[in-house]
């Protein structure tokens, strides 16, 4: 068990307590981005429902059905991007058009989508009968795919394989959100309280420190007195951001950052990729925010993430000098207009952020010289490929809050009263910007705009 999962200790503790019968049936996965919290719960999901020797290979109804992630017993929620991985198995498999494995592992990359629009948890919900044309058929060219004979219909897999990623793109651009509702919670606990159809049930909650709090309250609830035959797996990068009252239930299982030689192995292994097509494939994508091509081993985070970070139509390191710019600019605006009020104090603060904030934009050799405020949107929307698939937003607001963090942290000592004022403010406009994008579908273009007035205009009274 968990042969798929490479170079984590936390597997050896969970091996030991899922033999001892002593896994409780409320868990936790925390760690970094890319270091297997997912692939770990799934694989865990599948050793609970095993009915033979729990191997990765076993031949088990319940184990096949879990690899292909095409079980009644399993329910996977949470918010999450999904293009990239999709994308990335894709070419894995077209390199590999005879791999039952490659297959597997595309098959497997789109199901994690459309177990998100599983009737479970999703039926009755407005959006659901917008969608369902293109979730059936997505469907049906997922079983079409599947039940292909690798072999003699190799040369119209490509064809195949493109409309489904092309289907899935879309899906995911409208119907996947950054938040978590707390009726799927509701719904999947409700869930839980059926009986399984095989061993044991399995809820998957991904990204979990992004409930809202009725979700956690909601959740809160179905971790207190978890059903029997049924196993509840969290995931999260900020584990610190759950309340203390749904930590405390919960078994923590710690997943880290692997090194370089096993993040190598896992991009050769699972994604079937050269050394030359990993460093190709990455720099190729890195500079589409203008700058310069960024060193694939020697950058920051992990290395899947950043492989994987290549198939995106913009990098999130191309989105980085692009929210620069748009701090930058920002800032310049707001100090002319202190300096036009007579406010050389709030004037030359201003300035100083719009120095520091510009520092990555300069780097990445974008700049807003002689560009008005529409210009400057204008051109991030063109270089942000206009925000699409819209979750780009998310990264981009990411990047600017980050951007502007740290211009404050740096010159906070000048003027802290509205450093402070203008970190509030920032808070409040970006979390309302993704929620306009990511809940109410908003137009990406159209929030950008209105967050540069409404910044421009909380810093009049500084």
């Amino acid at each position: 068990m968990f042969e798929n999962i490479i170079n984590q200790s936390a597997v050896f503790s969970l091996i030991s307590d899922i033999q001892n019968g002593s896994l409780p049936q409320a868990v936790l996965f925390s760690g970094p981005a890319a270091s297997g919290k997912g692939s770990a719960a799934m694989e865990c999901a599948r050793v609970l429902s095993c009915s033979m020797d729990r191997r990765w290979g076993c031949l088990c109804p319940s184990c096949e059905a879990h690899r292909l992630l095409n079980t009644k017993d399993l329910i996977i929620i949470g918010p999450r991007s999904f293009g990239a991985e999709i994308t990335a198995c894709s070419r894995a498999f077209l390199r590999n058009r005879e791999s039952e494995s490659a297959r597997t592992l595309f098959l497997r990359s789109v199901r994690k989508l459309l177990m998100r629009f599983s009737p479970v948890i999703r039926e009755g919900e407005s959006d659901i009968s917008k969608l369902n044309t293109l979730i059936l058929a997505l469907t049906d060219a997922m079983e079409s795919f599947y039940l292909a004979d690798l072999k003699s219909e190799s040369g119209g897999l490509e064809k195949t394989v493109d409309v489904i990623v092309k289907d899935a793109l879309k899906l995911e651009d409208a119907g996947i959100s950054d938040t978590m509702p707390a009726a799927h919670i509701r719904r999947a606990s409700y869930w839980l309280h059926t009986s399984p159809d095989g061993i044991c049930k399995t809820l998957i909650i991904e990204n979990a420190d992004r409930m809202k709090d009725e979700a956690r309250n909601a959740l809160l609830k179905t971790i207190e007195e978890p059903p029997s035959s049924c196993q509840i797996i969290l995931t999260s990068a900020r584990a610190r951001s759950l309340l203390p009252t749904v930590l405390s239930r919960l078994r923590p299982y710690s997943f880290v950052t692997r090194n370089r030689e096993s993040e190598i192995e896992i991009i050769r292994r699972v994604f079937r990729e050269s050394d030359e097509g990993v460093f190709l494939l990455y720099k190729s994508r890195a500079s589409g925010g203008g700058g310069e091509d960024a060193e694939f081993l020697e950058g920051e985070g992990s290395l899947v993430s950043r492989y994987l970070d290549g198939f995106l139509p913009v990098s999130q390191d191309a989105l980085k000098p692009l929210a620069s710019l748009f701090a930058s600019c920002l800032f310049s605006v707001c100090s002319q207009k202190a300096l036009r009020r007579g406010s050389a104090e709030a004037a030359r603060f201003f300035s100083l952020l719009c120095e520091s904030a510009g520092a990555c934009a300069r780097n990445a050799g974008v700049f807003f010289d002689g560009m008005e405020e529409d210009e400057v949107c204008a051109f991030i929307l063109s270089k942000a490929a206009n925000f699409k698939p819209s979750r780009l937003f998310s990264g981009f607001i990411s990047g600017l809050y980050a951007v502007c963090g740290e211009a404050l942290k740096k010159n906070a000592d000048g003027d802290p009263v509205n450093a402070l004022a203008v970190r509030f403010a920032l808070k409040k406009r970006c979390e309302d910007a993704v929620n306009s994008v990511s809940i109410y579908n908003q137009s990406p273009a159209a929030v950008l705009y209105k967050l540069f007035f409404d910044l421009k205009r909380d810093s009049a009274g500084l």
